[in-house]
């Protein structure tokens, strides 16, 4: 459909002399519009079926008629106007009329139109007022604090509103100057999608804590969000975004499978783990299925207990007195304990005492099986005197009896954890400490995201 583009663009913010190409249905003026409802690019957005459409009004309304007519919000539009543009406020009423639209059209006078803040209020009074209700907000016309209000409050309400971002835009330009009819209406992208800084705050906070299940979860349902993202608006280029959240959903679901010391499903990923730590993991999966393979041959002792747990420490010390792996074990045992010092003080103490049941093992050949044992046979004092209370803390937790309460450790139990498994392993303690930061090391949110 052809029409006169230079005509259009002469009155472009005339008031009196549009609604006079309304009033009269100008030939270019309808040419000029239907032509817009044609283009294929547009065809999407009759099936939206928006309640309410929320608009901004600059200094000329072509933009806010060709999103009208092809939107037709079901119940309302709100229109709002600054104290220059009001004058457009009865060439809406004759468009609508003119063209037989038939929805409510709303007129609102934004007196501080150049303060965002204030806008924003009146803006956002709307949404919350139809939160039930799919909203467009276009903000395509209107002055810069206007424009940034109507985005600002379709982003942070997107989220529990259904609301969409619309703007017209032109495919070409002349001069630095708009053509008219090469317009199209787009759909920004909501940026409070995208992996947010209250998001990433979360998950870090997540992730520090060592709730990695929480972390695997919201990293997943972020992950799921921008991957759609970046297939459908792929010049925004967000590939840096989901590469990082790749990285704290693996490392996440890694750390809450090791918490659980279930290393069976742990994937093993060489591009994302180093060479020290797919060896750390190795070697707890080696001894997982090793110790499994024990249990299964040692399930004919299970209805004798003392039988089964004096079986079971031979055949582990028997197993693993060559290799010594099981030392993995029981350093795993012991970095768990310090993670969950601050925020768990029961699995603290349980963990801990674990590393001794484990080490035990290997320090006394398999020969006992009570902790009380392991530790009194020991030939440390100053250790076995600091191993005895961490046993008696253990056995008086409420997850053991369900009686009693619980204080803080005056003492760091971990210190003498650490010697007993120095001793126990035949390691130095700088043998220790570089399997732990090389080898089975939790990483921090930053080192996963950056790299070590």
């Amino acid at each position: 459909m052809e029409f006169n583009n230079e005509k259009l663009a002469k009155v472009r913010n005339n008031a009196i002399e549009i609604e006079k190409l309304i009033l009269d249905e100008d030939k270019d003026l309808k040419n000029y519009l239907h032509s817009f409802l044609q283009k294929e690019d547009n065809q999407k957005f009759r099936e939206n079926h928006y309640d309410i459409g929320i608009y901004t009004v600059g200094f000329s309304p072509y933009p806010i008629f060709l999103s009208l007519l092809l939107v037709k919000p079901k119940e309302k539009a709100i229109l709002y106007y600054s104290e220059k543009s009001v004058d457009f406020k009865s060439v809406f009423e004759s468009f609508v009329d003119t063209f037989g639209l038939e929805f409510e059209l709303v007129h609102k006078v934004m007196k501080g139109s150049s303060d965002t803040a204030e806008v924003y209020n009146i803006i956002e009074k709307d949404i919350r007022k139809y939160k039930d209700k799919k909203i467009s907000i276009d903000i395509t016309g209107g002055k810069k604090p206007i424009v940034a209000a109507g985005f600002l409050g379709a982003s942070l309400h997107g989220k529990q509103n259904k609301i969409d971002i619309l703007y017209i835009d032109f495919k070409e330009y002349e001069d630095d100057r708009p053509v008219y009819g090469s317009e199209y209406l787009t759909t920004l992208l909501n940026p409070n999608y995208l992996f947010s800084t209250v998001e990433r705050k979360a998950l870090k906070e997540l992730f520090e804590s060592y709730q990695y299940r929480g972390a695997r979860r919201l990293s997943k349902e972020i992950l799921g969000r921008l991957k759609y993202i970046s297939k459908s608006y792929p010049d925004y280029n967000i590939d840096y975004q989901i590469d990082e959240l790749e990285k704290i959903y693996y490392f996440s679901k890694l750390y809450e499978l090791r918490n659980d010391f279930n290393y069976e499903e742990c994937n093993i990923d060489e591009d994302m783990l180093t060479q020290g730590e797919i060896k750390g993991l190795s070697a707890l999966l080696d001894i997982e299925k090793r110790v499994n393979n024990i249990i299964l041959e040692l399930k004919i002792y299970k209805g004798d207990g003392n039988r089964y747990n004096e079986e079971m420490a031979k055949s582990i010390y028997n197993e693993f007195k060559d290799d010594n792996l099981l030392l993995y074990l029981a350093l795993e045992r012991y970095i768990g304990a310090l993670r969950y010092k601050d925020i768990d003080y029961q699995s603290y103490i349980l963990r801990l005492a674990s590393v001794i049941e484990l080490a035990g093992i290997m320090m006394f050949k398999g020969e006992y099986i009570r902790l009380h044992d392991k530790i009194g046979k020991f030939n440390d004092k100053n250790i076995k005197n600091k191993l005895f209370a961490l046993k008696d803390k253990r056995n008086n937790l409420s997850l053991t009896h369900g009686f009693g309460s619980l204080d803080m450790p005056k003492e760091d139990y971990e210190i003498a954890v650490i010697d007993y498994i120095c001793k126990a392993f035949k390691k130095g303690r700088k043998d220790i400490d570089k399997i732990i930061d090389e080898e089975l090391k939790f990483r921090t949110f930053d080192e996963v995201i950056h790299g070590l």
